[in-house]
């Protein structure tokens, strides 16, 4: 989503296009362990600026697209990016992709349960990742109107086709390319078992419906 907002946004302004000037105007934040202090926040959130976060800690108080997956799917991919880091890969490797899945649940919950619980007219806009992949231009419309952003039709067109995912393993070095999971819809199913995923659907499902329901675009 932030390289498709960024490319939709250059492309409107008709600026020079580098892959630098993208990563620069949308810095990659995590903040896994803790909130975003008060002196971080005020210093990255001050201005008018977009920000990609995997953690909401901190950033309650401003606008945000939040984007979700089905838990199931969400949740193996944490399993293989866990798996691809060499620090965390033999503990990983160790638990088994059903345990690893289980484990992680709570967390998949409390993280759905906080953007659910935020302001989620004027302050939080939903956006399936499934409908993503489906139609993306139908989703990147209204975020970016969202979001306060005038792009034209044929400009959303250009950065949907910028960022197909071939292309943008080709444009980055490999040594400096930015993390891109497969993101195939319903891939749990071929590295769980049928228990794991009744559990996860038991436990997460009936949040993932919630979220849907809150969905403001039509495809």
């Amino acid at each position: 989503m932030r390289i498709l907002i960024t490319r939709a946004v250059f492309a409107e302004a008709r600026e020079p296009e580098s892959n630098e000037s993208f990563e620069l105007l949308i810095p990659d934040i995590h903040v896994e362990k803790r909130p975003l202090d008060s002196d971080v926040s005020q210093r990255l959130l001050g201005k008018r600026r977009l920000i990609k976060s995997h953690t909401l800690e901190g950033f309650e108080a401003h606008r945000m697209v939040y984007v979700f997956r089905r838990p199931e799917d969400s949740l193996i991919s944490a399993y293989f990016q866990a798996m691809g880091r060499p620090e965390s890969q033999e503990r990983v490797q160790q638990k088994g992709p059903d345990r690893y899945c289980i484990d992680r649940m709570p967390l998949w919950n409390a993280h759905m349960e906080l953007a659910l619980s935020l302001d989620c007219d004027d302050q939080v806009y939903m956006a399936a990742y499934e409908d993503m992949k489906r139609d993306t231009q139908a989703v990147l419309g209204p975020v970016l109107a969202f979001l306060g952003l005038t792009v034209s039709a044929a400009n959303i067109a250009q950065a949907v086709k910028e960022t197909e995912f071939s292309k943008l393993q080709k444009q980055y070095p490999s040594e400096t390319r930015p993390m891109f999971r497969k993101g195939i819809i319903g891939d749990a199913k071929n590295h769980l078992k049928e228990e794991t995923l009744a559990k996860i659907e038991s436990e997460s499902g009936g949040l993932y419906n919630a979220a849907c329901a809150k969905l403001r675009y039509s495809l």
